[in-house]
C-alpha cells in the first residue's frame, strides 16, 4: 500500500509554514473579561466591556471598537461611556488622528484630548485607580448623560506608518463611564476601568486552520488513490 512521498509530504510542510508563519503578528487584539480591574465590585456596577482592534489592511490605520458585551452574573451593568484612554508605542497622536466610524447613539464626537494626564476634561477622570495617568486621554459624548448613553463607539487611528498591530502597540485601555447600573436600564453609578491585558487574535488562524482541513483531504484522497 503507497501513502504519501517524501516529496509530497516535504511540499505539505512547506505549505502549512508559509501558512503559519503570520500568526506570530496579531492583526487583531481584544481587551476582555477576565482582564478588566474594575474599581467597584458589584456586579451591577461591572459592565462586560470589549474593545476590539484590528489593523487587517496594514495601512497604519488601527481601528477600535469600544462597545458592552453580553451581561453576565459577574459582569451584570451597562453604562454610559464618557471618556477613553490608552496607553500605546505610537507617538505624537492628536485628535485629528481619531476618527470616529460609528457611534450608539449617532453622531458621537471626541473632545478634550490630553496626554500624559489622568483627566478627560470635566467630570471625566481616573483619579483613584492605580497608574491613573495615560498615554493618551479623550472625551467621548459628554457629562450627566445628557445626549443618551453611548455604548458603542468606533473610531481609527491614524499613526502615518504601515507598522503591523502587535500586542505591545496597545498595552493598556481604560473607560471613564457614567449612568452606570444593572443592565439593561444603567443606574446613577460611575466607574473607571481598566485593562492591561490585551488577548491576540491573529488574522492567520483562520487560513492556518483552512490549510491544515485541505491538506487532510489531500492526504486521504491521495491513500485512496493508491489503495485502488
Amino acid at each position: 500500500m503507497k501513502i504519501l512521498s517524501k516529496k509530497s509530504l516535504a511540499l505539505a510542510a512547506v505549505a502549512v509554514a508559509s501558512v503559519t508563519g503570520g500568526i506570530s503578528n496579531a492583526a487583531q487584539v481584544q481587551f476582555v473579561n477576565p482582564g478588566w480591574v474594575y474599581n467597584n465590585p458589584e456586579a451591577n456596577n461591572r459592565v462586560n466591556w470589549v474593545i476590539d482592534i484590528n489593523d487587517t489592511a496594514n495601512t497604519g490605520k488601527f481601528t477600535v471598537n469600544v462597545s458592552i458585551g453580553a451581561p453576565t452574573a459577574a459582569f451584570n451593568g451597562t453604562g454610559d461611556i464618557l471618556g477613553l484612554a490608552f496607553d500605546t508605542t505610537l507617538a505624537g497622536l492628536t485628535l485629528s488622528n481619531l476618527t470616529v466610524l460609528s457611534s450608539t447613539p449617532p453622531g458621537q464626537t471626541f473632545s478634550d484630548f490630553g496626554t500624559n494626564s489622568s483627566s478627560c476634561g470635566s467630570g471625566c477622570n481616573f483619579n483613584g485607580i492605580a497608574d491613573d495617568t495615560f498615554d493618551y486621554i479623550f472625551k467621548v459624548g459628554s457629562q450627566g448623560s445628557s445626549g443618551g448613553a453611548v455604548t458603542q463607539v468606533a473610531f481609527t487611528i491614524d499613526n502615518g506608518s504601515s507598522v503591523p498591530l502587535t500586542l505591545a502597540t496597545f498595552s493598556r485601555f481604560g473607560i471613564r463611564s457614567q449612568s452606570v447600573g444593572a443592565y439593561p436600564g444603567g443606574g446613577d453609578g460611575s466607574a473607571k476601568d481598566y485593562n492591561a491585558s490585551p488577548v491576540p487574535l491573529p488574522a492567520a488562524l483562520p487560513m492556518f486552520l483552512s490549510a491544515l482541513s485541505g491538506l487532510s483531504l489531500a492526504f486521504r484522497r491521495k491513500t485512496l488513490m493508491a489503495r485502488v
